[in-house]
């Protein structure tokens, strides 16, 4: 994979001013398109696709994008079917989001599943099929050898989807607060709701006729990793209850989109190409929370199991860092791009 161009992102003379974005539809899907400033490299413009977060939007982040197509990139932003099509505004106070209702309500948790996931994913999948198909798209020269995936939040998990079973693809992805067990699964700490889930997945294929006809394997592998796995999760879960209300009403506490989202998610733990992992740690009250002790494990496991990893925390931040912190996020992605082959 050859050398991403450094972003340009307005540190040198080399940006040029951006591009209005502009709508287009693949696949039934809208997708926003800010087309890159300056001339074409000889072989096409570098790509960035940056997938939203749970209920963000397509052009949530327009200035973070509007910077990247004047650094010379093509960038391509799906509105994904959980998307609500607002628009981040910049003002004296800092920023807000503007937050018009999603084409489909993923509120309730039993709206959510396995198929809401695929569903993401596809849009990906979908919008680098149908520009790589040739040279040119949208009268944009596109080099397919530098392709780039940022995702926000939940984005994260499309990431981390591409990154193992098509590392081919991308020379590169960008995890903006999007780095939680979604997205990778420390397999010395687990996760209830993805051990929960897996297993779950595995009991049902020893039910007759519904599994493999030779069910040896699935079993040693029960007993091996999955079992022992789940029983660790569960001492974990008994040693909290003593300071915690009873299962049932922590449960109930859940808001429904973290009900939702815990349903679908898979072990992602071989991400085979070039990460930049930046998190908001600690957060902007720089109060130690319980979200700050998820994500400090969360960048620690990526920064141990992910070898190409390069993992940024962000004190002060919040979870739109590409918006808190937009010039420590686009200085990141220029050391991380110029390090790219």
């Amino acid at each position: 994979m050859r050398m991403l161009p450094v972003l340009a992102l307005g540190l040198t003379a080399a940006c040029w001013p951006a591009r209005d974005v502009t709508h287009v539809m693949v696949a039934g899907r809208d997708v926003a398109v800010w087309k890159p400033a300056g001339p074409a490299p000889p072989a096409g413009y570098p790509m960035i696709v940056f997938s939203h977060g749970f209920t963000g939007c397509n052009t949530q982040s327009v200035f973070f994008t509007e910077a990247l197509a004047a650094a010379g990139y093509l960038v391509v932003a799906p509105n994904h079917a959980d998307g609500r099509c607002g628009t981040a505004r910049r003002s004296a106070g800092g920023f807000s989001v503007s937050r018009p209702q999603p084409e489909a309500s993923f509120g309730d948790a039993k709206s959510w599943s396995d198929s809401t996931y695929r569903d993401r994913l596809t849009d990906i999948r979908t919008i680098l099929d149908t520009i790589l198909r040739t040279p040119t798209w949208n009268g944009v020269p596109v080099d397919a050898q530098r392709i780039g995936i940022a995702g926000h939040s939940l984005g994260g998990e499309e990431l981390s989807s591409v990154g193992s079973r098509h590392p081919e693809r991308v020379a590169g992805l960008i995890y903006l607060d999007a780095g939680y067990s979604y997205a990778y699964y420390d397999r010395s700490r687990g996760d209830l709701g993805i051990d929960l889930a897996d297993l779950q997945k595995k009991l049902e294929q020893l039910q007759p006729g519904k599994g493999p006809e030779d069910p040896r394997h699935l079993i040693e592998e029960l007993l091996a990793t999955t079992l022992p796995g789940f029983e660790r999760d569960l001492k974990e879960m008994q040693k909290n209850l003593p300071v915690a209300p009873s299962a049932q009403a922590t449960l109930a506490q859940v808001p429904p989109i973290t009900q939702a989202i815990m349903k679908g998610r898979q072990k992602y733990t071989d991400i085979r190409v070039p990460v930049l992992a930046i998190y908001a740690l600690p957060d902007t009250t720089g109060q130690p929370s319980k979200d700050d002790e998820e994500r400090a494990a969360q960048a620690k496991a990526i920064e141990t199991g992910v070898p190409s990893a390069r993992v940024v925390r962000l004190p002060h931040a919040n979870h739109y860092v590409f918006l808190s912190n937009e010039a420590d996020v686009l200085r990141e992605m220029l050391d991380f791009s110029a390090s790219l082959h």
